[in-house]
């Protein structure tokens, strides 16, 4: 089943640089899973690019996005106000 999470122009706006559980999208997630145990970050050890935690579980985002995400958080990270609002979907 696929979930889709907006990431808002709130999200973006109230987000954290470099920050795994209050960038843009672990806002986001924390929003609609209804918890604070949330982390984002780039993972280069294993094969995706991005890695997920909810409640201490990994989640798998759809694989057609992984560059999408990776590059949003990188440039989040570098330019904050250059990335835009957009419909992650997680794979559950």
């Amino acid at each position: 089943m696929t979930k889709l999470i907006h990431i808002t122009q709130h999200n973006i706006n109230y987000g954290k640089q470099g920050c795994k559980n209050n960038c843009p999208i672990a806002l986001a997630l924390k929003r609609d899973y209804q918890t604070k145990n949330v982390e984002v970050d780039i993972d280069d050890t294993g094969n995706d690019l991005v890695s997920i935690k909810i409640n201490n579980k990994k989640i798998k985002i759809d694989e057609a996005q992984e560059d999408f995400v990776d590059t949003f958080i990188k440039d989040f990270d570098d330019y904050r106000g250059y990335v835009e609002p957009f419909k992650l979907k997680i794979n559950e």
